[in-house]
């Protein structure tokens, strides 16, 4: 079964159909278990708000997202946002019980 769920993810970890180099799911860690949903209230309004509210006010959209679970922090909601227009910008949110932040990352290689 392993061998199937690694099968699966291959397509995710084509870097070449990034926007940005060091998308998901390269973020995820070592010590965290993938999961089929968000079921922590906290971490689901977190989602909420760069769904419906922060990503759209930036203008951009959600372009890949991973949900896992750590013995450390609970439930963990990524996704990659990038800008809707150019110049492209790119961002990593992550929602957890403990709060919620927002990474830069490298637009710099992107077209």
């Amino acid at each position: 079964m392993v061998f199937l769920l690694t099968a699966m993810a291959l397509p995710q970890d084509r870097v070449s159909a990034d926007p940005v180099p060091g998308m998901l799911p390269n973020g995820v860690g070592a010590d965290e278990v993938a999961i089929s949903a968000i079921t922590d209230a906290s971490v689901q309004r977190c989602v909420h708000f760069f769904e419906q509210e922060l990503a759209p006010q930036a203008g951009m959209r959600i372009d890949r997202r991973a949900m896992t679970s750590s013995p450390n922090l609970g439930q963990i909601w990524r996704a990659d946002a990038v800008s809707i227009s150019k110049p492209v910008r790119a961002s990593r949110f992550v929602c957890t019980n403990a709060g919620k932040s927002i990474e830069p990352l490298d637009a710099a290689g992107a077209e």
